[in-house]
């Protein structure tokens, strides 16, 4: 991807991941019903077969190999103040997205509410700005689409609060999915613009790893607040602690 439409270019290769998971488990349900679980695994594996040979036919861009021959920059790479709150801020992210992921279905049904439509929504809305909208931030710059999308995103959980329509539902999944679906592409856009040309790799793996640990880890303390407090207190401490992650990345992280 040349330097100039970085994130442009990663918001639509995360795009293909999101309507990935739009589409996998529907087709998935339906051939489960019609041949059983047996032709679904045969199913699912065709699709990392195809995938293999597609790879078979990719070429190399601009590679360097690293010199870190034992991968311990990878730990020192973490550490750095250079990544240190892009790192923290995804990882919190990510924390939101988990909350919306794993518990939002259970939430609105709690309140009468079916979440097809919240989820149709951020299916669409992330998808359309990351194919349209993401070469803002390499027009404008990162931290300039960054930080107002992590305060959008953190008054939409916040707000989660008041959801009793489904009108109001689909208003803030819109809001959400519009912050998160910049933030994707120009965080991990500024994560390589940071990374040197042998360690890229190193790079995106410790962005992901964040990603992950985040929305798989914190699911765990904000199951807890779910079940002791409710769903609403866990929407808010979500929004507050994107806040946070808001507050850190504005006026800590260095604008290049």
């Amino acid at each position: 991807i040349p330097p100039k439409r970085r994130a442009e270019g990663l918001g639509i290769f995360s795009a293909f991941t999101i309507a990935s998971y739009a589409i996998g488990p529907s087709l998935g349900e339906i051939i489960i019903e019609i041949f059983g679980f047996y032709m679904f695994f045969i199913y699912a594996s065709l699709f990392s077969l195809i995938a293999f040979v597609l790879t078979i036919f990719m070429r190399d861009g601009d590679f360097k190999p690293s010199t870190d021959q034992l991968g311990m920059g990878f730990f020192r790479l973490i550490a750095s103040r250079r990544y240190a709150l892009i790192l923290i801020s995804n990882l919190i992210l990510a924390g939101g997205l988990g909350a919306i992921l794993n518990f939002v279905a259970t939430f609105l049904r709690s309140k009468g509410l079916a979440a097809f439509y919240f989820f149709l929504t951020y299916t669409i809305a992330v998808t359309a700005v990351r194919i349209f909208g993401g070469q803002i931030s390499d027009n404008l710059g990162r931290k300039v689409i960054a930080s107002p999308c992590l305060f959008a995103v953190s008054i939409s959980l916040a707000a989660m609060y008041f959801v009793d329509t489904p009108l109001n539902a689909i208003i803030i999944s819109l809001f959400f999915s519009i912050g998160y679906g910049f933030l994707y592409p120009t965080l991990s856009a500024l994560v390589i613009d940071k990374a040197g040309s042998d360690e890229r790799g190193k790079a995106m793996g410790a962005f992901n790893a964040s990603y992950s640990m985040g929305i798989n880890f914190l699911a765990f303390p904000l199951g807890l607040v779910a079940r002791d407090f409710g769903y609403d207190v866990m929407y808010i401490f979500t929004g507050c602690m994107v806040f946070l992650g808001f507050l850190l990345f504005t006026f800590f992280e260095p604008v290049e």
